[in-house]
């Protein structure tokens, strides 16, 4: 999508963003949650209505970008503040007049607490706002960087300001990881040589690298779309459906929050980036939250992939293999105490795998079981959570005559065909978890592998040299 010129945003828009450069010595002022910070925005807004005089409640600072403590503020119009009188300077006095001041060497500013140390060399920078988001509550995502958003219909168009030249992702992930996510990339003009055109692109991110970024093939970017810079200052407004209409798109949620990530580099050149993060955005509720804790996720393959990769599998191929290690019978035999151990340490695993996950989707308030890997993983637990049940159900083996029991054999498939049904499931939920969180293909290979040869082991083992049994017969055997 071609970039458009900065003549978009009139003045009608009523809304103007400007530039100070002041000197300032409190620490912490870049960070928006910071004390300092807010005591700087507080001071730096009464002083520019001092100067002015018009009322503080006009006067709101966006970023303060260290170590130079450049200032970056809207002022509205009288109308859109509490308090302000409709007889005060409208946005474009304001602008008269400081720049006047700053002609001036300052002038009503140098009285102020704050603005008294204005550089009255830089540029203000004026630049008024696009009267579709005048009126909107902006998020901060950084120092740097801010963001809003309507929605029309079935599609959301986000305007992202950041205070730099640079170029800014915004995208859509899983788990709040950049690998994986689907991210709209704004390329502003490179430097002098480069590229001159501005170009919002697509990419699926398949590796933490510049290489690792994958073009999509299929767009779907509306026609509102478009990367700026004006001043010192980049833009970029996306438009998009909420459904995803491709396998490689994300979806954004209606019903709940998304996983978003972005990013800005240090400047137009498309390298690494200068600052990242992660946020839940409830596009409809216009809310936003931090994002869930990327430790939930490794606890989660962690605890499963131990569960279902190592000790449940090992567990069953004991029960299968082993019960002709002496002892042989009894609830002392060497194969059920370890295969009972071994199920029981499983269970447990999976079981808190399973809460972790269940934590983490509430977390993010997006829908339960809404993906396959989630499906096939609650298939599996209610197989897996019955294997305990089931063996303290286990009924008596022989009658009076020494014969099997019926309902022995019936439980003994049904206990084998679960607890084989589990595992398996559970390998598949496996690689559809590492598809779904954008694991790298080396590990996904690499479990495919385990899994090939632990059940290339149990044929050997069960089928191509069977073992003696309890009686001394071979397995198999008739």
């Amino acid at each position: 999508v071609e970039g458009r010129s900065a003549g978009r945003c009139v003045a009608g828009s009523a809304v103007m963003e400007m530039r100070l450069s002041v000197s300032a010595s409190q620490s912490g002022l870049g960070r928006p949650e910071s004390a300092a910070r807010a005591a700087f925005a507080l001071a730096f807004a009464n002083d520019i209505a001092t100067a002015l005089a018009i009322s503080a409640s006009r006067v709101t600072v966006m970023f303060v970008t260290e170590p130079a403590s450049t200032v970056t503020f809207r002022v509205v119009r009288a109308e859109q503040a509490a308090g302000a009188s409709v007889a005060e300077a409208s946005v474009a006095e304001v602008v008269d007049a400081l720049q006047a001041m700053l002609d001036d060497g300052g002038g009503a500013l140098r009285d102020g607490d704050v603005t008294g140390g204005v550089d009255a060399t830089r540029p203000l920078n004026p630049r008024f706002e696009d009267p579709v988001y005048s009126d909107l509550t902006w998020v901060q995502l950084d120092a740097n960087l801010r963001a809003a958003w309507t929605i029309d219909a079935d599609k959301v168009t986000m305007h992202l300001t950041l205070a730099r030249r640079a170029w800014l992702a915004f995208g859509f992930s899983f788990v709040g990881r950049m690998v994986g996510s689907d991210v709209i990339f704004g390329h502003p003009p490179t430097a002098a040589g480069g590229d001159a055109s501005a170009v919002v692109s697509e990419y699926l991110i398949v590796e933490q690298s510049v290489e690792g970024l994958q073009a999509q093939v299929h767009s779907m970017l509306g026609a509102n779309t478009y990367v700026e810079q004006t001043g010192e200052a980049t833009t970029l407004v996306w438009e998009r459906a909420f459904e995803a209409t491709h396998d490689d798109h994300r979806s954004i949620s209606r019903d709940g929050p998304t996983v978003c990530v972005w990013a800005y580099g240090v400047d137009n050149e498309l390298t690494q980036h200068a600052a990242r993060g992660t946020i839940l955005v409830d596009f409809v509720a216009r809310r936003v939250g931090e994002s869930i804790d990327f430790d939930l996720v490794i606890a989660h393959v962690f605890f499963m992939l131990a569960a279902f990769g190592v000790v449940l599998p090992v567990g069953a191929m004991i029960a299968a293999l082993f019960r002709h290690k002496e002892p042989t019978t009894g609830d002392h035999a060497w194969w059920f105490v370890r295969h009972r151990a071994l199920q029981a340490t499983g269970v447990v695993l999976a079981f808190v795998g399973m809460c972790i996950g269940i934590t983490m989707v509430t977390v993010r308030g997006a829908a339960h079981f809404a993906v396959r890997h989630t499906q096939m993983g609650i298939f599996v637990m209610i197989l897996t959570l019955c294997q305990p049940v089931a063996a303290w159900l286990r009924p008596h083996k022989f009658d009076h005559r020494g014969n099997v029991l019926l309902r022995r054999r019936v439980w003994e498939y049904s206990h084998r065909g679960a607890g084989t049904a589990a595992v398996l499931g559970g390998c598949v939920a496996i690689q559809w978890g590492m598809e779904l969180i954008s694991l790298a293909w080396r590990y996904r290979t690499i479990h495919m592998a385990v899994v090939t040869l632990m059940v290339a082991f149990y044929v050997w083992r069960y089928v191509m040299a069977p073992v003696p049994d309890r009686r001394g017969r071979a397995a198999g055997a008739p």
